[in-house]
Parts: C-alpha cells; structure tokens; sequence
C-alpha cells in the first residue's frame, strides 16, 4: 500500500523516471538465404562517445576473433570489435563506421554498416525480453516498436564483459579478503537490466557474505520486495532501466508503509551524473539516496555496510575496511 504524495519538481524519483530516452539507431547487414538484410539495433546515446570512420587497427595476437585490432583515438588505444561478428551475422560487406562507447570510462569501438537516426523516447517504449527468452537473448537490453518494424537496443555492458572476461575474474578476486560472516545475515536485492552488471554485483556481494537476489528492473524488484518470503535488506539498483528506474523504484519503496525502512542506493555508469551529485550541498541532497558510480565498488560496498550496520573489524590486518592494501 502506498502513502503520501509527491510534491512537483521535489521529487528525485518523479524527476528521473520521467527522463526522455535518447538511442541511436544503427544497421548492420546480414546475409541470409542469398538476399542481403539490414537489421536495425540501438544504443542508448549516454553510451557513445563518438562515431567515426573505420580506421587502420593494430592486430593483436591471440585476441578473440571479434576483435580486430586496436587503434590510437587521441591518447586512448581502443579495441575494435566486429559487430555483426560478434552478433553471428554473415555479411559480404565490411561496415565502414565505429561507434566508440564509453563504458565506465573503458572506451570501444564497434564496426557497423550505417547510421540511422537518433530516436527521442521514453523508456516506457522500451520492451523487456520475455524471461523466458533471456538466455537466447543475453545481449538485448530491450525491444523498441516504431513505424511497424522492432528495433533491438542491445546490451554493449554485456557484450564488454564477453570481451574481457579474465579482467573480470581478477576484478571479483579483489574482493574476496573482504569476506566477513555477519554479512550473512542480510540479503541485497541486486536490480539492473544489464545481465552483466547484475551478475557482477552479485557476485561481488556474494563474495563479501551477503545474500543476494536480482532483477532485472524496478517492477520485479517491488514485487520481490513486496513479498513476505523474500525479507530484503538494501536495495542496489541501477539509474536508467526498461519499466521503471531506479529513482522511480526507490520513490515507491518510500511511499510504501510495508517497505519504506528498506534503505537503498543508486549506482551508474554516468558518470557525469554522479560528479553532478556530489558537487550538490547537504540540504540539496536531504531525503535523496545516494549515487555512485558503478566502478566505485569499494565506496559501493562501504555505504551498504554502515546502512546496515556491518562492522568489518575481523579482516586480515594487511587489508583495510575496505579493500585496500595498507
């Protein structure tokens, strides 16, 4: 049951939720049964960095066979990656443009055939792939009807990990002389629509002690906190998802009397965003959850604990708090 009201313009999650969706349509071309085929994906905008032209690349030995090669764009060597490779398409077409993404400040760039268009939208237009399909469908973030054809916006977070994933294995080795038993006793509920992100936020709480659920956006997760056999203890959720957003989702779990003591966070890529944030003054930010960057897992992890109440006093003395070496 929800109690309250929302005040115009005074509301974090009245104002995020309500943020337009802007995603740049792309093609890329495929050969199927002899006729060649232009498909139409996406990309969120606030995950481009630039489009350029397709440049000479160094090779690298023993990279996966989607990677091209790297290439100098100013002071940063980008890796880049054959989409359409990537995606199991055949096409008898090089693609001459590369989207550069910028993914936590880790920059990519993605060979396709053409640009499109940008699409101003809502995230009320983006359509979640059935559960069901997810596994077939690891890659798309969400499903997009316009003008009579579907459009896929795909999942670039998801895509970097396959890319990457002995970094990431060193990355979740980080945490594990942060281990500390009374986490055990509370469950975070992991929400985001990326399937890499989720699962390595899992992971990573996990590591440490916690219990962890996820979904994989803000209506699944009220329903699991809503439900008496799922008792949550903090909610890790994501900005800009499908359905509903994370300041969207924490606003309701503050209007609602059943949950309303569940305390939360925002963590995102934007990293602009959260700059943005901590620029702002005490009183600005009064009664809001907090945001942080997805990277700062450490900080990330710090805030869950003193919310909770969790004193990680028993870790090996070579390690702080928090993870770092002293």
């Amino acid at each position: 049951m929800e109690s309250g009201s929302k005040k115009k313009g005074d509301s974090r999650g009245e104002r995020l939720h309500k943020r337009p969706l802007e995603v740049l349509e792309f093609i890329v071309q495929s050969e199927e049964h002899g006729t060649l085929v232009e498909k139409s994906f996406a990309i969120n905008v606030i995950r481009v960095k630039e489009i350029i032209k397709r440049p000479k690349v160094t090779h690298i030995i023993d990279a996966d066979p989607a990677v091209l090669g790297v290439f100098h764009l100013r002071e940063d060597l980008v890796p880049m990656v054959d989409l359409p490779g990537w995606l199991g398409l055949t096409s008898p077409q090089q693609g001459e443009v590369v989207i550069v993404t910028d993914l936590n400040e880790h920059f990519n760039g993605f060979v396709v055939h053409s640009i499109k268009k940008i699409h101003h939208l809502s995230w009320d237009d983006v359509r979640i792939p059935d559960k069901i399909d997810r596994n077939e469908t690891e890659f798309i973030a969400g499903i997009i009807s316009m003008e009579g054809r579907l459009i896929m916006m795909l999942d670039f977070e998801t895509i970097f990990a396959e890319l990457t994933r002995s970094e990431i294995k060193i990355d979740i080795s980080r945490f594990e002389p942060m281990y500390f038993a009374d986490r055990e006793d509370y469950t975070v509920l992991v929400v985001d629509d990326s399937a890499f992100s989720r699962n390595y936020a899992q992971r990573v709480f996990e590591t440490i002690g916690y219990q962890v659920v996820t979904a994989a956006n803000g209506v699944e997760a009220l329903d699991i906190l809503r439900s008496a056999d799922n008792p949550i203890s903090f909610v890790f959720t994501d900005l800009e998802m499908p359905q509903m957003d994370g300041g969207e989702l924490l606003e309701r779990v503050r209007l609602d009397r059943d949950i309303q003591e569940i305390p939360g966070l925002i963590a995102t890529s934007l990293t602009n965003l959260v700059s943005q944030e901590s620029q702002k003054d005490e009183e600005e930010r009064s009664g809001k959850p907090p945001i942080f960057a997805k990277k700062d897992m450490f900080g990330i992890i710090e805030a869950v604990d003193k919310s909770l109440g969790v004193d990680p006093n028993e870790l090996p003395s070579q390690w702080d708090s928090y993870g770092k070496e002293t």
